[in-house]
């Protein structure tokens, strides 16, 4: 029984192990279908993903060639255009008659004698083409030749925006006068002497046309078409701003003024932000175009837009000196298109009546005409170095605007605001540190430094002995 019972217990642990031994086999089956399924699947994946992403890097070359191709055709596109802009612009100056001394000379005439073309009474348009503002102050002497000059454009569909800054005259009653035949003609009439800057805004705010230019009050246009081309030419290639040539009449003869340039083409950014003025080789400045604001045709919403972004306390405020030019430094930044047209259109005059107005009035002046708030060239200056770019072009914009001051404006500054003296030494130590000036031109900084240093111990020591 014992021998019966071994055998029975070594054939039972041995069917044992067999089926262990399938169970194993079934196992490893198993696992290497699995690891052959895996393998396959990673073979098929890394074949799948390697042919997707070289499709991809195909696809992109593709884009980047087709993107490439695109700018190319952009620009050769963009350049045809500006040649033929620039084409039509130059076939329709072909067509303009040139106009002669003797002409000029005869419109002048008829304006300053007051006498008008066309005698019909034109209406008020909601949609004028162009507004002209002009600003007068005490100019009861000349402005009847500058609005005759308007209104004997051959161009109609304008608008007149007057802003008379408290004339003491009857500058007024004047402009009142042409505003009974002339349904065009607005009058604003400030309540005390703004200055011109902040005036000339006043009237630029309420402008309705498309376009808009600037005339002086001791000004003209010079011949009846000049804004009718400007405004074709501006029309064919929708410029930004068109500026035409401006002369000046003194002893009896023309002269050319600073709004004759050689610029040709259509001038777009930024080659228009950087080249505001070039520099001579007689250490003087030449405006590349001109920096006043008359003399030309501007985009209206344009123009609203760069005095948006003028800061408030330099449009709020009272200003002698290149008023204009803080407005077209603006412009030039954000302009898109400028065009020289090489055609006479502006008449400068200087009005010496005008010029009787205190040039740098003190505070008390300024009071009595009831400004209270003053600003002269020295805030200018300041403007320029918080508004310009640091860079030698603008350094030297700066330094030729300081010599323009010199001599009249550092032997005669009689200020009783100290914070213009501290504005000016912020202006020139910028300048004496600056390391785009030659040695030369940072001692002649110096030198006005300690001119201006002068006159504020002197005007102290004035004050202290007055006390």
């Amino acid at each position: 029984m014992k021998g019966y019972k071994r055998v029975k217990i070594v054939g039972i642990k041995s069917s044992l192990e067999d089926k262990r031994d399938t169970k194993n086999l079934i196992i490893k089956i198993i696992s290497y279908i699995i690891l052959f399924v895996l393998f396959v699947s990673l073979i098929t994946y890394f074949l799948f993903f390697r042919k997707e992403k070289n499709d991809i890097t195909e696809l992109s070359k593709k884009l980047s060639l087709l993107n490439i191709t695109t700018k190319i055709n952009e620009t050769v596109e963009k350049t045809d255009k500006i040649i033929d802009l620039n084409e039509e612009i130059k076939k329709y100056e072909k067509t303009i008659r040139k106009i002669g001394i003797k002409e000029i000379r005869e419109f002048r005439q008829l304006n300053n004698e007051g006498i008008l073309f066309d005698r019909d009474k034109y209406n008020r348009s909601e949609h004028p083409d162009i507004s002209v503002v002009m600003t007068t102050h005490n100019q009861a002497h000349c402005v009847h030749k500058a609005i005759r000059s308007i209104q004997n454009q051959s161009l109609k569909n304008l608008e007149i925006i007057i802003v008379d800054d408290y004339s003491l005259d009857n500058s007024t009653d004047t402009i009142k006068k042409y505003m009974k035949e002339d349904e065009r003609i607005s009058l604003i009439i400030n309540n005390y002497n703004k200055g011109v800057m902040v005036a000339r805004n006043q009237g630029i705010r309420k402008a309705k046309g498309k376009y808009i230019t600037v005339l002086d009050a001791d000004d003209t246009f010079i011949h009846k078409d000049i804004l009718n081309y400007s405004l074709n030419i501006a029309n064919l290639a929708d410029l930004d701003v068109i500026e035409f040539h401006g002369y000046y009449f003194k002893n009896g003869t023309f002269k050319t003024f600073v709004h004759k340039h050689n610029s040709t083409g259509i001038i777009y950014q930024p080659e228009l932000r950087n080249k505001f003025i070039i520099f001579s080789d007689n250490d003087m400045i030449r405006p590349y175009k001109c920096r006043t604001v008359w003399g030309k045709l501007i985009r209206n919403e344009l123009y609203q837009k760069a005095l948006d972004n003028i800061p408030k306390k330099y449009l709020d405020d009272y200003i002698l000196i290149y008023e204009d030019a803080m407005a077209t430094l603006s412009l030039y930044k954000i302009a898109k298109t400028y065009y020289n047209f090489k055609h006479p259109g502006y008449y400068y005059t200087s009005d010496e009546k005008y010029k009787s107005f205190p040039f740098l009035p003190n505070k008390t002046s300024l009071i009595k005409k009831g400004v209270v708030r003053g600003i002269d060239h020295v805030k200018f200056l300041n403007y320029l170095l918080e508004t310009l770019e640091d860079n030698e072009f603008n350094k030297l914009f700066i330094y030729h605007e300081l010599k323009a001051m010199d001599p009249y404006n550092f032997s005669n500054l009689k200020r009783t605001v100290t914070h213009d003296f501290d504005m000016l030494y912020v202006v020139l130590d910028d300048l004496i540190k600056s390391k785009y000036l030659t040695d030369k031109q940072k001692e002649k900084v110096m030198n006005m430094k300690k001119t201006v240093q002068e006159n504020e111990l002197r005007i102290k020591s004035g004050q202290k002995n007055k006390q």
